[in-house]
């Protein structure tokens, strides 16, 4: 899929503590694409704990992400600066 402003995206990022999964989702519009980097105006993060939603927050910060890669069934990866705000699949 192709990268558009105003397209609502979401950013995933995780980590194994254990048995169990701690992951933090981030709730976005794209404001500007680029060649090979978008820009998305944050909304809202979503911290979870297993199944388990822990807090969920509003969030008003601009973030860049750029290409990464094309996975072999054609969708693009981007990721932030050192994956501080996921990555986002499209």
């Amino acid at each position: 899929m192709k990268a558009t402003v105003g397209m609502q995206v979401e950013g995933y990022r995780s980590q194994c503590i254990g048995v169990i999964i701690e992951a933090t989702r981030y709730l976005g519009t794209i404001t500007k694409v680029n060649k090979k980097s978008i820009r998305v105006q944050m909304h809202e993060m979503i911290h979870t704990s297993g199944r388990k939603e822990t807090v969920r927050y509003p969030a008003a910060n601009m973030v860049t992400y750029t290409f990464w890669k094309t996975t072999s069934d054609g969708r693009n990866l981007y990721r932030s600066e050192g994956r501080l705000y996921g990555i986002i699949t499209l």
